[in-house]
């Protein structure tokens, strides 16, 4: 299984195998489902993810890659963070 570099959230796996005396090659490729508030994607929100938004706190630089602004306000503030916090554990 290998790491997607592009965007190191997809992960590839791929496997060989015979039928009949005639290699075949498996290929899927996934993006694992992760909580909404899981800022370093663990795939738990916890108390990194706390660190973050709260490293965050105020307006975003750029809306477009802005990762603790959950609630897509452009800021991250109190919505974010009682977001987060929902989602704990």
């Amino acid at each position: 299984m290998n790491v997607d570099p592009a965007n190191g959230l997809t992960f590839w796996a791929h496997h060989e195998y015979s039928i009949n005396n005639s290699w075949r090659t498996w290929v899927q490729a996934f993006t694992p489902d992760f909580p909404v508030g899981d800022l370093d994607f663990d795939g738990q929100v916890g108390t990194t993810d706390l660190l973050v938004l709260l490293g965050s706190w105020g307006p975003c630089d750029d809306c477009n890659d802005c990762p603790a602004d959950l609630d897509g306000d452009c800021a991250v503030g109190v919505k974010d963070l009682l977001t987060l916090l929902g989602n704990w554990g």
